[in-house]
């Protein structure tokens, strides 16, 4: 697991950007490989192939919604950590109307062509929509606990645990600022 906060951006979104290519490329060959053994059949072949290919790439990129899936969970995601979770449901009844009409989780835009997942996202809403209404506490800080002494002092609360005791020879980072 590597630490994505420490480094380069530049570096972190190019490593990323490497097996995003890499993905392309193998669709790529795929496209490929069919044109070389369907030219065998003659000019029309190849040139149903190649359209199909072009529009069944797109439509399976585009068509599953794996980008559109990717930003309505990070933001849901985003939301419940913040514990924002009137914007976590909104954004989960979102990802199910998206899912209803077929832009995300079909192979094809379609009306209600995801219906469990449509549900499974409207559970997601109805669970956010609890929890913004009953506030659940915040976690209390348990100052013998390493993780939970940085994270106070990330936070700007560490002040109060500055005399945590040393936990395996490691003791909480100092406060900025203080």
């Amino acid at each position: 697991m590597q630490d994505l906060t420490k480094g380069s951006i530049t570096r972190h979104l190019i490593g990323m950007a490497a097996f995003i290519g890499m993905g392309l490329v193998f669709q790529t060959l795929y496209l490929l490989v069919d044109l070389y053994f369907v030219s065998r059949i003659g000019d029309q072949a190849i040139a149903g192939v190649s359209a199909a290919g072009t529009i069944y790439g797109g439509m399976n990129t585009l068509g599953q919604g794996a980008v559109l899936v990717g930003m309505v969970l990070a933001a849901i995601t985003v939301f419940i950590v913040d514990r924002k979770f009137l914007w976590a449901a909104a954004f989960s009844a979102f990802g199910g109307v998206l899912t209803l009409v077929g832009l995300i989780h079909s192979p094809k835009v379609h009306v209600f062509s995801g219906e469990r997942v449509a549900l499974g996202y409207g559970f997601a809403a109805v669970v956010c929509l609890a929890f913004a209404w009953l506030k659940p506490p915040l976690r209390e800080l348990d100052p013998d606990d390493p993780e939970d002494v940085a994270g106070a002092a990330f936070e700007g609360g560490a002040e109060e645990y500055e005399a945590a005791p040393a936990v395996n020879g490691a003791r909480a980072p100092e406060p900025v600022g203080v």
